[in-house]
């Protein structure tokens, strides 16, 4: 190790590879000003001072006596309290004063059309920042009225695609020296306050890495994204933000050296996430144009790759998220912050597919590589899940190995507060562990109450156990979920019909095949529910419906046509079973029901011809012998009626039908 690999470690913040050599180093003074370096990162400016002061002047003691200097005037203005002392010493023995230093915070925003959240924002930021800049890009609401309010310094900037711009011109209208960078569908955490006085005296960062939480369901503080970008940074006239969407600021703290850290004690709640929201401002497919441009630009940059990768997935284009998942990892470099999080997208896509195989190779991958864990895992069960391998899922669960979510760490924290639980509970049932699946699930449910997914897998739940009245009454609670709205709605229907709760059974899968007219089990059940209720009206409907989406098979229009007939629709009826027999003269059971409508109305000869018809197709057809017999009995054919009786007695030789007319016919 040497003062210049040390110098370079710095500026490429390998922290804590740079304090793991200055240890082997132990006491060496060549080494000594490092250690005030590493202090100065370590937010320990006392210990970096001690040193200091047995310390001569040189290029690397000057450049920490600089940043003491500038951190002690920002102690100065922040607690009043006097530091010349301290900043004379700094001045005589390496010739340093005071840079262009402050505390001053400006909060910056760009807008659109934001009045429904804009004021909550605003009022969060009182009492932790100095100043607010609101940057308004052509809203037509109160969004420039409810920022006036505030006391904001206003801008407007006409939009063009590009999120940096807009947000550079906000830094331009900024007086602090501090940039607080927030928007307006997210609220600061009272407590941040605090912490950002903290922050604002060490002008040795660039910046401070925020936690972000993003909430991804409505009305649900366990529904979390997070993540923890560089929100808060220094103002100077070189550090703007790149990028179209998703921008960085990071790139120009970078440039000039200067590193950032993590704030502790501060948060922003990010309510942007939520479907509505996302539906409502068309934010999707707006980012999607954005970061499509961006990955044409520089098809090189993984991070371009992971956002596009990231919003598809969103969107649920499973086939584009892979394919940018796979462009990302492709291109990931050593240790990339997101790169687990691309992982569990690719993966999480690929299960999308049904590609499971495949995504447990890139799990495997995933590890290979230095980005397994929490998020990976958690693909790898969901993936055995599919596979029907209860116990494989079980086994990459175990592995996700932590309690709590880990501090600093990107990605989905709802795997943690309850996900995994609903996938484990799954895997439970899979294997007949009922009992212990329900616990999982009502754990998930306990901070979840209204989660569809985990709704709906309590009851199949339940369902499997054998406790159908429970899964009736909780697949019906699952429906308030619309994600799951036809699934939960046709596991009622089921358990309905189970029960012999009939009409409701029928109206249940009514509503289930309305939702998705191409389940035909769903349209199957809302005829058998109806027939076995005896609503009739119920099954011509279900019929009608059908043919509206569907071309009828010859086995509907048989079905169909039994029923107009019992509905007294004989002309209908009569439509539906010729029509089979144009389709396809082998279908014997449309000649026998068409001979069964005809000798219901008095034509026995042709019912007769038709019959013939039939059995000349299906000979071993009991009832259309028996019914043949009855036509010709009918015509006053005794002797041809005891020939087809007879030949129905070879079928089956204890028709109560057949042996009664005989009887009948001999008297």
């Amino acid at each position: 190790m040497d003062a210049p690999t040390l110098r370079r470690w710095f500026a490429e913040e390998q922290f804590p590879q740079i304090e793991e050599e200055l240890r082997k180093a132990g006491e060496s003074p060549a080494f000594r000003v490092f250690w005030a370096r590493l202090y100065m990162v370590r937010g320990r400016e006392a210990d970096a001072f001690r040193i200091l002061e047995s310390s001569e002047a040189n290029p690397d003691s000057i450049l920490v006596a600089q940043q003491l200097a500038n951190y002690l005037r920002c102690v100065e203005l922040q607690s009043k309290k006097d530091h010349s002392p301290e900043l004379g010493f700094l001045k005589d023995r390496f010739g340093v004063t005071p840079e262009n230093v402050g505390i001053k915070i400006s909060a910056c925003l760009i807008v659109k059309d934001e009045e429904e959240c804009l004021g909550r924002c605003l009022e969060s930021l009182k009492g932790a920042v100095d100043e607010i800049v609101v940057v308004d890009t052509g809203s037509k609401d109160r969004t420039v009225e409810i920022a006036q309010s505030y006391g904001a310094v206003m801008g407007t900037f006409e939009w063009c695609n590009d999120f940096s711009a807009a947000r550079n011109a906000s830094l331009e209208l900024a007086t602090g020296n501090w940039i607080l960078w927030i928007d307006a569908d997210e609220v600061l955490d009272p407590g941040s306050a605090r912490a950002f006085q903290r922050a604002v005296t060490r002008p040795q960062f660039g910046g401070f890495n925020i936690q972000i939480i993003n909430y991804t369901e409505k009305d649900s503080e366990y529904s979390v994204f997070e993540h923890h970008p560089i929100r808060l940074f220094r103002n100077l006239p070189s550090v703007r933000f790149t990028g179209k969407v998703h921008e960085q600021i990071v790139h120009g703290l970078q440039a000039l050296e200067l590193p950032g850290a993590t704030l502790e004690g501060a948060t922003i709640h990010h309510y942007g996430y939520t479907s509505e929201m996302m539906e409502a401002k068309g934010k999707i497919d707006r980012t999607i144009t954005l970061l499509e441009h961006e990955v044409r630009n520089q098809p090189e940059e993984a991070f371009h790759w992971f956002n596009l990768c990231n919003t598809l997935y969103c969107a649920e284009r499973w086939a584009e998220s892979e394919h940018a998942g796979r462009q990302c990892v492709q291109r990931l470099r050593e240790n990339d912050p997101y790169g687990a999080m691309c992982y569990q997208l690719l993966t999480g896509a690929m299960i999308a597919q049904g590609k499971l195989d495949v995504a447990i190779e890139f799990c495997d991958q995933a590890t290979a590589r230095g980005y397994g864990g929490i998020l990976v895992e958690y693909e790898r069960a969901n993936a055995y899940l599919k596979m029907g391998d209860g116990a494989g899922c079980l086994a990459a669960l175990e592995k996700c190995g932590v309690d709590q979510w880990p501090e600093g760490m990107t990605g989905d924290r709802s795997i943690v507060e309850y996900k995994r639980n609903i996938i484990k509970g799954q895997a439970l049932a899979l294997l007949g562990r009922y009992d212990e699946a329900l616990a999982e699930l009502d754990f998930a449910l306990a901070k979840v109450p209204n989660y569809g997914p985990a709704l709906y897998s309590r009851a199949a739940t339940l369902e499997k156990k054998g406790d159908t009245f429970e899964a009736y009454e909780a697949f019906l609670k699952a429906r308030s979920d619309a994600g799951i709205l036809a699934l939960a709605t046709k596991g009622a229907a089921r358990t309905a019909l189970a029960l012999g709760i009939l009409q409701a059974a029928a109206k249940l899968f009514k509503e289930a095949w309305e939702a998705d007219p191409d389940d035909y089990g769903c349209w199957v059940g809302w005829t058998e529910a109806a027939t076995a209720w005896g609503d009739t009206e119920s099954i011509l409907l279900a019929y009608e419906a059908f043919v509206k989406h569907h071309e009828p098979t010859n086995e509907v229009l048989i079905n169909w046509g039994r029923a107009l007939a019992e509905a007294g629709q004989d002309e209908r009826a009569l439509t539906c079973f010729t029509e089979v027999i144009k389709r396809d003269p082998t279908q014997a059971n449309a000649y026998f029901n068409c001979g069964d409508l005809l000798y219901r109305n008095g034509a026995f000869s042709d019912a007769a011809h038709l019959y013939e018809t039939g059995l000349r197709v299906n000979p071993n057809h009991a009832d259309g012998w028996f019914m043949m017999g009855n036509a010709l009995a009918q015509m006053n054919l005794d002797e041809g009626a005891k020939l087809a009786y007879r030949q129905a007695l070879q079928i089956n030789p204890s028709h109560a039908g057949v042996l009664n007319n005989l009887e009948v016919i001999a008297a």
